[in-house]
């Protein structure tokens, strides 16, 4: 039988502190990265007392600081998704873990201690093989290394690309630049080295190698809005403007469009424009923005079901889940009432 003390070793705590915290002691003061360790270490241990009320608890490893992923709408939907399925299924979030500098030791014991974790965002190779060695219950959302064997939970982007580069490719004939950013891949000390494997680009080059025998043009200027209007002014100097863009996300692509509407351009007569994400803001923005779809809350439902699979030994292979994305066309792209009664009829749905 595990005792209380055994349990106090390993947190490096007293045991009186232990005796405390399992018996929730509203007069103790502790803080709630020690709560939560304690929890998790003798939930492991199986101590009898609280095996039976601590709920399956997933850590979330996230490559963004903490401003940064305040104001990501990718990362706020593909959390909502986490935290959506981890409600239904009488889960809890445990701590997340920012990468905006080194990992401390509270940040390890989140990741050790906890049932799971989910990683969203890329990591080096070395930081991905020390978060699998902290827990061998790790699950990935956007993560491209085939090598390492470890749950992938990824959006079709490849395919998506290629949706909106033959949607554009009907007005612009071959004419589409990219505009997007870098691609960073961050170490467990907050370290960021850029990457060439950007999704988004490599699938626009391939394709236009195919169909045009050509590498095309890329603007790597940045991912927000203001990266965006930058890169409108270096269209709108261009001796003639591409007539197809393709935007690496909806807030690049809206960027795009103010700094071109200001140059005198405007979408659909003078450029057609197809951005990433379909956050709601690209069906109020004028014109309305024709964008490909990615489920980025079922990416958070879908890797909290990876981390099941694997507490419940459902599988013993490691699978990656590569979810389908949607092109949704609106008037960016000249595809005014089409776009108008898809949205209708979503918002009717919901």
């Amino acid at each position: 039988m595990v005792s209380i003390r055994k349990i106090a070793e390993e947190a490096n705590v007293s045991p009186g502190t232990v005796s405390r915290v399992l018996n929730h002691d509203p007069t103790l003061s502790v803080t709630a990265q020690t709560r939560y360790k304690i929890e998790m270490i003798a939930k492991r241990l199986n101590y009898s007392k609280l095996a039976r009320k601590t709920p399956l608890t997933i850590a979330l490893v996230t490559t963004m600081d903490l401003d940064e992923a305040t104001s990501n709408i990718y990362y706020q939907h593909v959390k909502q998704g986490i935290l959506g399925e981890l409600k239904r299924i009488g889960a809890r979030l445990g701590p997340t873990v920012y990468l905006s500098s080194a990992v401390t030791q509270p940040a390890f014991d989140s990741i050790k201690y906890a049932d799971g974790v989910i990683v969203i965002g890329g990591l080096t190779r070395n930081g991905l093989e020390r978060v699998l060695e902290l827990n061998e219950h790790a699950v990935v959302i956007d993560d491209r290394y085939e090598s390492i064997q470890v749950d992938r939970v990824n959006a079709d982007s490849a395919n998506g690309t290629k949706q909106a580069l033959a949607k554009l490719d009907e007005w612009a004939k071959g004419d589409i630049v990219y505009v997007g950013g870098k691609r960073y891949v961050t170490d467990l000390d907050g370290t960021k080295t850029k990457t060439e494997d950007e999704i988004r680009l490599k699938t626009y080059q391939a394709w236009m190698q195919v169909h045009t025998d050509k590498d095309g043009k890329a603007i790597l200027v940045g991912w927000d809005c203001n990266a965006g209007y930058e890169a409108a002014k270096r269209l709108a100097g261009l001796p003639n403007l591409p007539k197809g863009i393709l935007a690496g996300n909806d807030t690049l692509a809206m960027g795009i469009m103010r700094g071109l509407h200001e140059a005198g351009y405007h979408a659909p007569d003078d450029y057609h424009i197809i951005g990433f994400d379909d956050i709601r803001e690209s069906q109020y923005f004028i014109p309305r923005l024709s964008s490909v779809h990615i489920p980025e809350e079922e990416l958070g439902r879908t890797a909290v079901h990876s981390v099941q699979a694997r507490l419940n030994e459902w599988r013993s292979a490691t699978s990656t889940n590569l979810l389908s994305v949607e092109l949704k066309l609106r008037e960016s792209t000249g595809d005014e009432h089409y776009g108008r009664q898809r949205d209708d009829e979503e918002e009717k749905i919901k």
